[in-house]
């Protein structure tokens, strides 16, 4: 697949376009898109801006053993009539 010329997709559109292809853009850029009064195509050029610092990696959640129910079926009632 190749990646669309999004200049070209906004103008087909009829919607504003910006490009940002380096860090410090990234603010200047976003606070004119947020305040159009309608839609803008903002491009994010990951290649001119290079590998991420830092990864990006999800959180990781590890429940509390102490709170986590074990699986398995329910527990019997009781049937004894002592």
């Amino acid at each position: 697949l190749a990646t669309p010329d999004f200049a070209l997709l906004a103008r087909a559109c009829g919607i504003p376009y910006a490009r940002i292809a380096a860090e410090d853009e990234a603010g200047p850029v976003l606070a004119e898109a947020t305040s159009a009064d309608g839609p803008v195509l903002v491009e994010v050029d990951l290649t001119a801006l290079g590998p991420m610092k830092t990864p990006f990696t999800p959180p990781v959640k590890i429940p509390d053993a102490a709170r986590t129910p074990v699986p398995g079926p329910a527990p019997e009632p009781s049937t004894s009539t002592s």
